[in-house]
């Protein structure tokens, strides 16, 4: 994939240059989109400076030069914007400029050409923390990076532990947000579909409604909930919630026996009773 953009769309110049938005597949287009993004995350050690973009990428002390000079200091300089490293090192001749920005571009030039190697390629850094770079490219690092941090919430570590279950734990994730495919949610995005719950055929369908309230539902959690909850058994989402959420001797243990209940609950209603919009209605009943 990689040497095919190379040949078919980079055609030897710099990925950093200018490009034609409308042109390419919706994921081409999506990566020059990322370029500002990307900007941040690189950083470029000169050796030969060939593979270099002069002024848009950050290989100087200065960042990028282009950022810090302007779109007018390419002219004042007589340095194109598509000039590699390189190109400048071996064919610029110094000058003294009014501006001190360009003054101090000067003195970059002057410092990469003493460094400069022929025989050795520019090798390419990506930030994984704060002036922290390496030269492997970290996924996990990146993202830790991009996404909004937030306060850790109380029931995660019952939701997220060691050996859980992926889907059922990313169903009950989903459950605790709210963000559950229920019908108050899918008469937003479709006027046309109906709310009704699909086992009482009465009430909209909610999440408190779809797993507790409900008269189906509710016979069902009780018939699997009460003898682990015992007292304690609820139908009330927040107060399940809390009960999961406790710290107590036992810790995510206790969490398991609880969140199978949720679990089961979720999947037998969805295969006994699938939702309008999945499929059609069918009866249910209660042994």
């Amino acid at each position: 994939m990689g040497r095919w953009l190379h040949m078919n769309r980079i055609r030897g110049n710099s990925v950093w240059l200018p490009a034609n938005h409308s042109q390419g597949s919706w994921m081409w287009r999506q990566i020059l989109q990322s370029r500002t993004l990307a900007e941040s995350f690189l950083k470029v050690v000169v050796k030969n400076g060939r593979s270099t973009c002069f002024w848009l990428e950050n290989w100087s002390s200065m960042g990028i030069l282009l950022q810090a000079a302007g779109a007018r200091g390419c002219l004042e300089m007589g340095i194109q914007v598509e000039a590699s490293v390189e190109e400048v090192l071996l064919t610029h001749r110094r000058r003294r400029h009014r501006r001190p920005i360009l003054n101090q571009i000067e003195d970059e030039i002057v410092s990469a050409r003493s460094l400069y190697t022929v025989e050795d390629e520019d090798v390419y850094w990506w930030k994984v923390k704060a002036d922290n770079y390496k030269a492997q490219f970290s996924t996990r690092a990146t993202y830790d990076q991009l996404r909004q941090h937030q306060d850790r919430v109380p029931w995660a570590a019952e939701i997220w532990f060691k050996h859980h279950s992926p889907k059922f734990s990313f169903i009950v994730w989903l459950a605790v947000q709210n963000r559950l495919s229920t019908g108050d949610r899918m008469v937003v995005w479709n006027a046309n579909v109906s709310a009704t719950c699909s086992f009482c055929h009465v009430n909209i369908e909610t999440r408190n409604h779809l797993f507790f309230t409900c008269s189906y539902s509710k016979k069902v959690w009780e018939s699997l909930a009460r003898g682990i909850l015992c007292n304690e058994l609820t139908t009330d989402w927040d107060s399940l919630v809390q009960i999961i959420s406790r710290v107590t001797e036992q810790g995510k243990e206790f969490y398991y026996p609880v969140s199978v209940p949720v679990d089961c609950l979720h999947y037998m209603e969805r295969k006994e009773c699938p939702s309008p919009w999945h499929s059609s209605v069918y009866s249910c009943k209660i042994d």
